[in-house]
């Protein structure tokens, strides 16, 4: 949670950021979606897109190494992070895709021995 603390607020700015320019929806979010996922978070902090590019998201780019260091370290075994995320932005963000949750999520979630997520939260 400590680490989670940490990149709350700059995570916030990325997503208010994404949330009101079409721009960086289109590169950030699913096709289909105006608002972001837990996964469009990921896969872009994943591919640097907060690090290369901070001050589209108005953060620094310690801060997007902070994200990034977060979700593939913090919350690759266990996606904690997706639960963080969801439980403190979900009101800004799109429904996560079912099969993320069921094929990378979950596995991962169950092998640690935590509880999977449904319906974007854990039971």
């Amino acid at each position: 949670m400590e680490g989670f603390q940490e990149i709350k607020k700059p995570l916030e700015k990325i997503i208010i950021a994404i949330n009101s320019n079409e721009e960086l929806q289109r590169r950030v979010c699913n096709e289909r979606l105006k608002k972001p996922n837990v996964e469009d978070l990921e896969r872009a902090s994943c591919n640097h897109l907060f690090t290369d590019y901070p001050n589209l998201f108005g953060i620094k780019e310690i801060e997007g190494a902070k994200i990034r260091d977060y979700i593939q370290t913090e919350g690759a075994r266990t996606y904690e992070h997706v639960i963080l995320i969801r439980e403190n932005f979900h009101k800004m963000l799109s429904n996560e895709n079912p099969n993320w949750i069921n094929q990378y999520v979950n596995p991962s979630r169950i092998k640690c021995g935590l509880k999977p997520i449904r319906n974007n939260y854990p039971d």
